[in-house]
């Protein structure tokens, strides 16, 4: 479980940073605030739920590395 818990920290934490690197920098586009926010961050939470399920359905297993790559991919996602 501890595997787990570590993934969900991760992704938590990702969600956030997207979140709140948004909410300043909204008021230079004049857009509300948390609208620009809650977008930004659901794009890297939308990334980790397709990146997870796509893990899972290949062979029923979430190992290590699966993890590391969703989350990396979440990071990307932006980027693209």
């Amino acid at each position: 479980m501890d595997k787990y818990k570590n993934f969900i920290t991760r992704a938590i934490a990702l969600v956030f940073y997207e979140f709140f690197a948004t909410f300043g920098v909204s008021t230079i586009w004049n857009v509300p605030k948390l609208q620009a926010a809650l977008i930004a961050a659901s794009l890297p939470l939308v990334v980790i739920a397709r990146e997870t399920a796509k893990a899972f359905i290949d062979d029923g297993k979430f190992t290590k590395d699966e993890q590391n790559a969703v989350i990396e991919a979440a990071k990307d996602a932006k980027k693209k």
